[in-house]
């Protein structure tokens, strides 16, 4: 198991993949069709989740219902651009994440 993704987990979580009697990467491989979409899938995974156009200023939970849409729109918006972008030729890995 990746140690990095050990330190964002809960406790108990982390105590019972340890528990398990089966390779937990070779699992997620399968699931997610194989090395190299695994990698692809965490890169993308880690950029997003790095974005800080993806953070919320104020949780979500202390804002209101008009409040969230807003955020899921702008959001969606910063997305769907990213998305074009890499469609457009451009690698996902030179997204600028202070462009937008």
């Amino acid at each position: 198991m990746d140690k990095n993704n050990e330190r964002e987990c809960n406790e108990d979580l982390i105590r019972e993949r340890r528990k398990c009697n089966f390779n937990i990467e070779e699992l997620t491989n399968i699931v997610d069709g194989g090395k190299a979409r695994t990698a692809r899938r965490r890169e993308i995974q880690r950029l997003l989740i790095n974005d800080p156009e993806f953070l919320d200023e104020i949780p979500q939970d202390y804002m209101s219902h008009e409040d969230r849409y807003s955020n899921e729109l702008r959001k969606s918006a910063h997305l769907m651009q990213k998305l074009a972008d890499q469609e457009s030729g451009h690698d996902i890995r030179s997204w600028d994440t202070e462009r937008l």
